[in-house]
């Protein structure tokens, strides 16, 4: 057991803590915004079904 002696009759500090809602927090960077792939699906090479031909000399 410790032993404890109060140094006042009132506190010398009050401290509250406040909490922002999940939006703010990943927005102020204090979480992380959750990971999702950037590419669902599988890559495609030519996304457009084709490539331009290249401009003439």
């Amino acid at each position: 057991q410790t032993a404890f002696e109060r140094a006042s009759d009132a506190p010398e500090q009050v401290t509250s803590v406040r909490y922002d809602d999940r939006a703010h927090l990943i927005a102020m960077g204090v979480l992380p915004r959750r990971w999702r792939p950037e590419h669902p699906q599988a890559p495609r090479a030519f996304p457009q079904a084709f490539v331009p031909d290249p401009p003439r000399w």
